[in-house]
C-alpha cells in the first residue's frame, strides 16, 4: 500500500424547489448532519452558519425556483460542480402541496398576487422536469421529495 493520504470523495447535494417547498428546512437537517450549507447571495456562495470550513465537508448548495425572481439554470450549476472535480452529486428536487406553497408565497411577500405563485410554481416544477430529461444521469443520484401538507 502507498504511503499517501487517501483523498476524500468529493460530494454536493444541489437541492432545488419551488419556493416555500421546504428548502431551507433541509438545509438546516443537512447542515445538522454535518453537509456544509452554501447559499446564494446576490450571485455570490457564501458558507452556511455552521460549517464556516465548506469545502473541507459535501457540499449543500440549494435554490428556490425562482431565486430572488431569477431562474437559475440547474444544467449549468450541475455541469460546473461536475467540472470542479465533484465526484457523487447528488440532485434533490422538492415539492410540495400547490395551495400550501402559493399561500406562503403571498404570506412571504414573494409574490403579490396568488395567481402568479400559482403560475411560478407550475413553471418551477416544468423547469425541474426539464432539467431531469436534459441530464446525463449516469453518475447522478436523482431524489424527488414530496412533502404532503
Amino acid at each position: 500500500m502507498s504511503n499517501e493520504a487517501i483523498k476524500p470523495i468529493k460530494k454536493v447535494y444541489l437541492v432545488f424547489g419551488p419556493e416555500s417547498s421546504g428548502n431551507r428546512m433541509i438545509a438546516c437537517s443537512f447542515d445538522t448532519a454535518g453537509v456544509s450549507s452554501v447559499y446564494s447571495k446576490n450571485g455570490k456562495y457564501i458558507p452556511g452558519p455552521h460549517n464556516p470550513n465548506y469545502l473541507d465537508n459535501p457540499l449543500l448548495i440549494l435554490m428556490s425556483l425562482p431565486h430572488n425572481k431569477i431562474w437559475p439554470d440547474i444544467i449549468d450549476i450541475y455541469r460546473k460542480v461536475k467540472s470542479i472535480g465533484f465526484e457523487f452529486i447528488y440532485l434533490i428536487f422538492l415539492d410540495r402541496k400547490t395551495d400550501f406553497m402559493a399561500k406562503s408565497q403571498v404570506f412571504q411577500d414573494r409574490v403579490t398576487q396568488i395567481e402568479r405563485a400559482y403560475e411560478n410554481i407550475q413553471i418551477a416544477r416544468d423547469y425541474m422536469k426539464s432539467a431531469i430529461e436534459s441530464l446525463d444521469i449516469t453518475n447522478l443520484c436523482l431524489l424527488i421529495i414530496l412533502f404532503m401538507d
